[in-house]
């Protein structure tokens, strides 16, 4: 679940390294070398979907995507 911020609010230094791989594939030119971890891939096991104004999710506002809850922990 990510944060939703208002246009032009975010912090654009977290984007500088896809910002600047994105610059390199449009030039043609060769991808800039990671120097960080690899890029960890995820795969959905569900899938929450808002088809109601009544819906609530109840994850605390400083919750980070992809945290992790354990099994039964109540969210809906």
């Amino acid at each position: 679940m990510g944060k939703a911020r208002p246009f032009g609010s975010n912090d654009l230094q977290q984007f500088s390294a896809i910002n600047k791989a994105l610059q390199a594939l449009v030039c043609g030119q060769s991808l800039p070398l990671r120097g960080e971890a690899p890029i960890r891939v995820f795969r959905v096991e569900r899938s929450l979907i808002k088809r109601s104004e009544s819906f609530k999710l109840y994850l605390s506002d400083d919750t980070a995507n992809f945290t992790g809850s354990a099994a039964g922990h109540f969210i809906v």
